[in-house]
């Protein structure tokens, strides 16, 4: 991956993407939990425990209000 750096770099810039997982994906996010709230419910589930010594349920929401907060290039 390290020999094609140089390249990505100068593909983003000339298409000037400056973020990965940002508005794009926040949109896609809220319409499939929008259309089928159970299939983000079973995602939840991959990343939190029922266990509140171990998750914060509180921070959860919070965690996933931002979620997927994108990174930069």
């Amino acid at each position: 991956m390290e020999h094609f750096t140089k390249e990505i770099e100068a593909a983003a810039d000339v298409l000037g993407v400056w973020s990965i997982l940002g508005d794009p994906a926040n949109a896609a996010s809220k319409l499939i939990c929008g259309l089928i709230p159970e299939f983000c419910l079973i995602g939840e589930r991959f990343l939190i425990t029922q266990d509140p010594s171990l998750d914060d349920p509180d921070r959860f929401g919070v965690y996933m209000a931002h979620f997927p907060a994108g990174a930069s290039v």
